[in-house]
């Protein structure tokens, strides 16, 4: 089977990841896509998030730095101008306002990041695990851990997802978790194919077409 790997860095990545005398049987990379569709709610709740904290933060920290200083704010229960606040003090709430910017800016761009995170993605098996390989974390899974039929879903787009596993999510404020298929995700067909046989020689099962 062919194991198409084009770059030094890619190569060490595998490479470092396999245990001795493990043996590298296919390998292939997602094509990054993001499913737009998907993320409207979260890229709309931080369009909204992101209005409202630039609308309050921005307003706050304009007058922190940039006004005459005869405005007043409350700090502490304790009525005061933003002239007589110490550098420090403009400074700490500045800094308040932080996480609020980061929050806004990270669901408004989530398909960016997650688009990112794919094209950092490596998959591979060998011949006793399946791996993910990410820019820092690495995920596997022995043979034994596999679910016994592989299910494959050929996408319009021309991609392909193969779930041979699954992760536990939270139900979210209903409380208590799930399980959702996981595996290989926006593979091109022809990939799927050499990766689908090489799960099923792995686990020895049968695949769902």
């Amino acid at each position: 089977m062919n194991i198409p790997l084009p770059s030094p860095s890619d190569r060490f990545r595998v490479q470092s990841k396999l245990d001795r005398n493990e043996t590298l049987v296919w390998v292939g990379r997602p094509v990054p896509t993001s499913r737009y569709r998907g993320w409207i709610g979260i890229v709309l709740f931080g369009a909204l998030w992101s209005a409202l904290v630039f609308a309050v933060g921005g307003t706050t920290i304009h007058g922190i730095w940039f006004s005459d200083g005869t405005r007043e704010i409350t700090v502490n229960g304790t009525k005061t101008t933003y002239g007589a606040l110490s550098v420090w003090a403009r400074i700490g709430l500045t800094a308040f306002f932080v996480p609020f910017f980061a929050i806004g800016v990270g669901t408004v761009g989530s398909p960016l990041w997650h688009r990112l995170w794919q094209s950092g993605l490596i998959y591979a098996v060998t011949d006793s695990r399946a791996l993910r390989i990410g820019r820092v974390v690495c995920k596997s899974w022995r043979a034994c851990e596999l679910l016994p039929r592989t299910d494959r879903a050929d996408r319009r787009d021309g991609l392909t997802d193969l779930f041979f596993t699954t992760r536990t999510v939270s139900n979210g404020k209903s409380g208590g978790a799930r399980q959702v298929p996981d595996g290989f995700v926006n593979l091109p067909s022809h990939v799927a194919d050499e990766a689908e046989l090489a799960l099923t020689a792995l686990k020895g099962g049968t695949t769902n077409h």
